[in-house]
């Protein structure tokens, strides 16, 4: 959840071990995650200096998708409803973050 992924953040965040010296990767995956590191970013005086933005297309994540189901025998990997509505939120998700930045 948001709340859990987000607690795990500002313990990173808010080390001072690792000030300036994360990537997150796969984060933020909803708009209050990046919120929540936005927050978190700008109280510890942060900030994210590149962002790197994967631009895959669906065939292809299709097909590593399917060959990664055969492999790992994974069940939760339904091409026809979570695929595509992952895929469809994610792409809607990095448009508006990527306008935020």
């Amino acid at each position: 959840s948001d709340e859990i992924v987000n607690k795990l953040i500002k313990i990173a965040i808010l080390d001072p071990k690792k000030k300036g010296k994360l990537i997150f990767d796969g984060y933020p995956r909803s708009l209050s995650q990046a919120k929540n590191l936005d927050f978190f970013l700008n109280s510890s005086n942060q900030k994210i200096d590149l962002i790197f933005f994967l631009n895959v297309s669906k065939d292809i994540i299709i097909q590593r998708i399917e060959k990664r189901k055969k492999i790992e025998n994974r069940d939760d990997d339904d091409l026809d409803t979570t695929l595509i509505l992952h895929y469809q939120s994610i792409q809607n998700l990095a448009c508006e973050l990527l306008r935020l930045n």
